[in-house]
């Protein structure tokens, strides 16, 4: 009965926030801000801890890890709904889901701004002095599967966790572009060539954009890219069939980009393992990674607060907040790992958004900050649907919901990069247009509802 009570919550509270999540979409197929974090955090988070709570010894410290995330979604959900009918968002949703696409960039300029968004990924793998996904593969052809084939290049490039490693001024901004400025740049050359506008140079693009994304051997940022994509395609596409379609690609995509970076990572792979072997490892390690990577450490935190450690009373933003200034100073998730795990190499681990907020304020925290998050998030969709739907605006808006939909197990302060990069690309398209002519507005073909 003690163990039914947090299993039987952990499985209906998620349902019941989707469901509150799911009037704001208002009768349409594009996903909001709310739903999308909603499906990240059912995805990454509940999930995984309703998974290491089934296999755990049930102490009381897993039992509050279960109920915190299952009551902080629950939280989140309440505020979206009650966030909803203030502002009836829904319906400004609807509304702004029915106008055409304004096509407010031309292609030249979009060329030009993502030659210097391309210019800093570049940068930044020239001053580091390979590229990993380059080293690995070399590995690969000359040696075959090895433990840890791509994985040694990447680790080996962190200066937390190689101390041997070179710091590269402003590695943080020059990754967070990759990252973060890549997405943005590929909705623009999808749309360009589902609107036929020079669509082999379009398909040029997006296939460079791809490869860029995946040179540090690193699955993060391509989840990012084809989410980002996705969403674009949930806010442009009326016709159901279209949409199916569209989805289909991107997940199609995801599962072979992520399989195949997966293998080659070759974290479970043992040297000499054929084909069929490691990508049967990196089968499971991708598996193992999307339910258990996200959540392992977070959820063990639960035993150290307040028994061990006091709350942080905020001190985890701070120090996030502080990582963004020069020099190679650790944000939070690195600090959050050795706190939790006693391990002094820095890797990332971030708590999870119900995790921070129990960390730093309890149970209080959970409960009222989740509730806050949801209201927030139903604010944000408001001041979407409030604009007009032009090419540069979804590109924007693609990426700060992808952000979204990945705060649940990041923490909020994940969303301040994203901010900063927009900034940055919002400079690239100032400085392209100077030297390109914009066209007359219009709405590009194929993209208008139907």
């Amino acid at each position: 009965m003690v163990d039914f009570v947090p299993i039987a919550f952990a499985l209906v509270a998620p349902l019941a926030a989707l469901e509150l999540m799911w009037s704001t979409l208002g009768r349409t197929w594009a996903l909001s801000p709310a739903l999308a974090y909603g499906f990240g955090s059912v995805l990454f988070i509940n999930a995984g801890y309703l998974a290491v709570f089934a296999s755990s010894s049930r102490d009381p410290a897993d039992v509050e890890a279960l109920l915190s995330v299952s009551l902080g979604l629950l939280a989140v959900g309440v505020g979206v709904a009650l966030g909803n009918h203030v502002l009836r968002a829904d319906r400004r949703w609807r509304d702004w889901q029915g106008q055409p696409v304004q096509q407010d960039l031309g292609f030249s300029t979009a060329v030009v701004a993502a030659a210097l968004v391309f210019a800093v990924v570049l940068l930044y793998f020239y001053l580091l002095g390979y590229v990993p996904l380059f080293r690995g593969l070399r590995q690969l052809l000359q040696g075959g599967f090895v433990a840890g084939l791509l994985n040694t290049a990447r680790i080996s490039r962190d200066v937390y966790v190689n101390p041997e490693a070179t710091y590269i001024p402003l590695q943080g901004l020059m990754e967070a572009i990759r990252y973060f400025g890549l997405p943005v740049v590929a909705v623009w050359f999808l749309h360009f060539l589902r609107a036929g506008v020079q669509r082999r140079w379009s398909a040029l693009m997006l296939g460079l954009i791809g490869l860029a994304t995946v040179l540090s051997g690193q699955r993060w940022p391509l989840m990012h890219l084809l989410a980002s994509l996705l969403l674009y395609s949930f806010w442009t596409y009326q016709a159901k069939r279209e949409l199916r379609a569209s989805v289909r690609r991107v997940l199609l995509m995801a599962l072979l980009l992520g399989l195949g970076l997966s293998t080659l990572l070759g974290r479970r792979v043992e040297t000499g393992a054929s084909f069929v072997g490691a990508l049967s490892r990196g089968t499971q390690d991708l598996a193992l990674r999307v339910l258990f990577g996200n959540v392992v450490v977070p959820y063990k935190s639960y035993a150290l607060f307040p028994e061990s450690q006091p709350f942080l009373l905020g001190g985890s933003w701070v120090q996030n907040l502080a990582s963004y200034l020069p020099g190679p100073l650790p944000s939070f998730p690195v600090t959050f790992y050795q706190m939790v795990t006693g391990d002094e190499r820095g890797f990332t681990a971030p708590p999870d958004y119900y995790a921070e907020a129990y960390l730093n304020f309890g149970w209080p925290g959970v409960v009222l900050l989740s509730f806050l998050w949801g209201i927030a998030l139903v604010a944000l969709q408001h001041s979407f649907a409030g604009s007009r739907k032009s090419l540069v605006r979804l590109s924007y808006q693609a990426l700060m919901t992808t952000l979204i939909a990945f705060v649940a197990m990041s923490g909020v302060s994940f969303l301040l990069g994203g901010l900063i990069v927009l900034v940055f690309v919002t400079g690239c398209l100032i400085v392209a247009r100077t030297f390109t002519t914009l066209p007359a507005a219009s709405p590009p073909r194929d993209i208008e509802p139907r």
